[in-house]
């Protein structure tokens, strides 16, 4: 558990700059060990997007699990909890809130594979699928008064701040 929070009141909650930094640095994590594997397996097209799949649903639902944060989430002082109980998600929450949250890219691309011509047709479908969500995701942060996404809402979690490593606080507080 978490004890030390970087803000206190409703600015706790004000993590979306903090969220960005910590999935641009998961995704960089998550592609460089793909990156890595690749190198000793040879994967078709086909067989590429099921391993880059599994490599991040796991790496996100054993990091959220056992720490309640990712590498990403560490650096850039974020910590995900139970809305309800201030407390580390259940494992039920976490994988609803992944599947939800990331897989949405998936669904995308399957869309894609299923209704594209050709390469630019993907990208550009790919593109406008995307930032639709990223749109409605952003919006909907705005919006909240606990600025949480819709994957948040529906796995009634909470992403808040925390002090990143290497910072020591001088008061103590509690989770509230």
């Amino acid at each position: 558990m978490v004890s030390v929070i970087l803000e206190q009141g409703n600015n706790k909650y004000n993590t979306l700059p903090r969220r960005v930094i910590a999935r641009l640095f998961d995704f960089g994590l998550i592609f460089g060990v793909f990156y890595l594997i690749e190198l000793g397996f040879s994967f078709d097209e086909y067989v590429f997007k099921y391993v880059i799949a599994v490599v991040y649903f796991f790496y996100y639902i054993y990091t959220l699990t056992r720490y309640s944060q990712t590498l990403g989430m560490y650096i850039a002082g974020t910590y995900l909890i139970d809305v309800h109980t201030k407390k580390e998600p259940r494992i039920s929450q976490i994988v609803l809130r992944e599947v939800l949250g990331s897989y949405i890219v998936l669904l995308s691309l399957l869309i894609l594979e299923r209704y594209a011509q050709g390469q630019g047709d993907k990208l550009r479908l790919f593109f406008y699928t995307q930032t639709s969500w990223l749109i409605l995701q952003f919006l909907v942060v705005v919006i909240s008064n606990r600025h949480r996404t819709i994957h948040d809402f529906v796995a009634q979690t909470v992403v808040i701040k925390v002090l990143p490593f290497g910072i020591k606080p001088k008061p103590r507080h509690e989770i509230r």
